[in-house]
């Protein structure tokens, strides 16, 4: 049973929903008597650190004049509070749709210029997960989608939809249809994962993480369940898979290396990015890239063309400051990934092909 009424800002900063919220409310008569900073109350009284989180007390003098003179012992529910809270996944409450065939999301301005590591919620929030998906944009991750993450008001979102084939009898085809789908708020799970970053050649921080999501499926027998919904066996093997096996973990360009479920260190240092390529043109339409190294060596270095799934597809090596040129490539991403003459990787860059 919802005792409250919600409504999730995905565009604003917390003072900003806080404002916003005061300005509503004085539209509709309502003035605000009180203001408490649970945050910093928590933190001064108990010595307790907490989320963001503002109690505003709201009154409108004639809807309280009206309830006083029908019941006087309506004072214990005066003021009328409004909560401004912020969600655990971020002040603005951030979610992100993450689909398998898509590798690139910007996740908004920060002043940094490395990251080490990514900690992030698998799931919806609780609140989120049980609001009307109808007030979101229609942009935004949990507004109606086709196909539909939304499974309902009581049940929440989908927080796996994973739909394919698969070979049941051996032959190398897949013959079957297989459709997971993991609903419930007990799978909300955090994650914490060693990440590789770069400075790209537009000025932008890129973080790189690699969804290896065909583990979520490990030890589990498709032919026995082909089709669950909710979160029924073996539903709840997907959710142990996601850090078991693991599911996320760093990618350079080949080398794999685990999550750290522990929040303990792996020991394995994000590659530092000490050069930088030259990549012309980038995006290429022709499946032709130029690539050079912007600042030479006169040294031998190995340039290595590397697809999303760790795959090394092309390799060259050259010396007296030389460019090397891959052609006839396919539509889609890649990483050139160059080593000097001790196979340390000296830089590392993404092309595309259009």
């Amino acid at each position: 049973m919802s005792y409250y009424f919600n409504k999730v800002f995905t565009d604003k900063s917390f003072e900003e929903a806080i404002d916003d919220v005061t300005d509503q409310l004085k539209v509709e008569g309502f003035g605000i008597l009180t203001n408490i900073d649970m945050k910093s109350t928590l933190k001064e009284k108990i010595g307790v650190d907490f989320k963001r989180y503002t109690i505003l007390g709201a009154c409108n003098p004639n809807y309280a004049h009206t309830a006083l003179q029908k019941e006087d012992k309506i004072g214990a529910f005066l003021p009328c509070n409004v909560i401004v809270e912020e969600q655990e996944n971020g002040a603005t409450g951030e979610h992100y749709l993450i689909d398998a065939e898509e590798i690139e999301y910007g996740i908004g301005d920060w002043s940094a210029d490395s990251v080490t590591k990514v900690i992030f919620n698998w799931g919806v929030s609780l609140d989120a997960n049980h609001a009307d998906p109808g007030q979101y944009l229609s942009t935004h991750p949990l507004a109606p989608q086709y196909p539909t993450m939304h499974w309902g008001w009581n049940a929440g979102y989908r927080f796996i939809r994973a739909d394919g084939t698969f070979d049941d009898n051996g032959d190398g085809t897949p013959n079957l249809i297989f459709q997971y789908h993991m609903v419930g708020d007990q799978f909300v799970k955090k994650i914490s994962v060693d990440a590789h970053s770069m400075i790209n050649a537009d000025d932008e921080l890129e973080v790189w993480i690699t969804g290896y999501y065909e583990r979520l499926f490990n030890e589990i027998n498709l032919s026995m369940f082909p089709s669950v919904h909710g979160s029924t066996t073996p539903i709840p093997n997907l959710w142990v898979n996601i850090t078991t096996e693991p599911v996320f973990g760093i990618f350079d360009g080949r080398m794999e290396v685990p999550v750290d479920t522990t929040n303990t260190s792996t020991g394995i240092n994000p590659v530092e990015n000490l050069n930088s390529l030259s990549i012309y043109p980038n995006p290429s339409i022709d499946g032709y890239v130029k690539v050079s190294l912007v600042q030479p060596l006169s040294s031998e270095v190995q340039f290595d063309l590397v697809d999303l799934s760790g795959r090394i597809q092309d390799s060259y090596r050259t010396t007296n400051q030389g460019f090397v040129e891959f052609t006839d490539l396919a539509k889609g991403f890649y990483i050139v990934k160059a080593t000097d003459e001790f196979g340390d990787i000296i830089a590392v860059s993404k092309v595309q092909v259009q």
